[in-house]
């Protein structure tokens, strides 16, 4: 999406969170900016590297639910399983096979695939 700052300017993002007029936008190399819904438009061609790999990521993180079987990697860098508990603004709880509870944002958490039933 396109953010408009002022008159004339604009910048490229990623939306991370809407709650209402007001818009959550990831603006590259860890800021994020919150604004009013009216100051973004989509983009008309898919987003630059590194933004389209936000943006996917995003759009993955938005089809997951409480309650929903996932895979996070941890802070070693092994993939783990878990449930998502609860989700905020850019990421969510999670509880591990041991039970515990672990924040994990958003870009390192995914669905666990579904078994092969065939």
């Amino acid at each position: 999406m396109r953010f408009v700052e002022n008159a004339g300017a604009a910048t490229l993002g990623v939306v991370l969170f809407r709650s209402g007029d007001q818009v959550d936008v990831y603006l590259g190399d860890g800021w994020v900016r919150r604004t009013s819904a009216s100051a973004v438009t989509p983009l008309d061609a898919a987003p630059p590297e590194p933004l389209s790999a936000i943006a996917a990521d995003a759009r993955v993180f938005v089809g997951l639910k409480n309650g929903d079987r996932v895979r996070y990697q941890d802070g070693s860098g092994k993939v783990r399983s878990a449930v998502l508990v609860d989700k905020c603004r850019y990421g969510a709880i999670v509880a591990n096979d041991e039970q515990r509870l672990i924040g994990v944002g958003f870009r390192k958490l995914w669905p666990l695939p579904s078994p092969d039933l065939t």
